[in-house]
């Protein structure tokens, strides 16, 4: 039980990190009707999650495989805008 309450714990948190709808909603759920209500809302926005996530990866490497020299474009350009948030982020002011 306390394992399961730290797991919810720590995956609502994570979410409420993200921008969009569903931290939100869910964190209104949470309040409004407590974990018990809240826990099924929560395994379904991580489900959907996973399934976005396994979509894209599926995608992504059905690419790969029918066009190799897309990989290292999107591996440079993957480089080339971490660079630029590395950049960015240390230019701005945190005062």
């Amino acid at each position: 039980m306390l394992e399961s309450l730290i797991s919810l714990v720590v995956a609502t948190a994570l979410l409420l990190g993200t921008l969009g709808p569903a931290p939100m909603a869910l964190a209104a759920t949470g309040a409004t009707y407590g974990v018990k209500k809240g826990a099924p809302f929560l395994v379904g926005i991580l489900s959907g999650l996973a399934v976005a996530i396994v979509g894209a990866s599926v995608g992504i490497a059905a690419l790969f495989n029918a066009f190799p020299s897309v990989k290292v474009t999107v591996q440079v350009m993957g480089a080339l805008y971490i660079i630029y948030v590395v950049l960015n982020g240390v230019s701005v002011n945190l005062i």
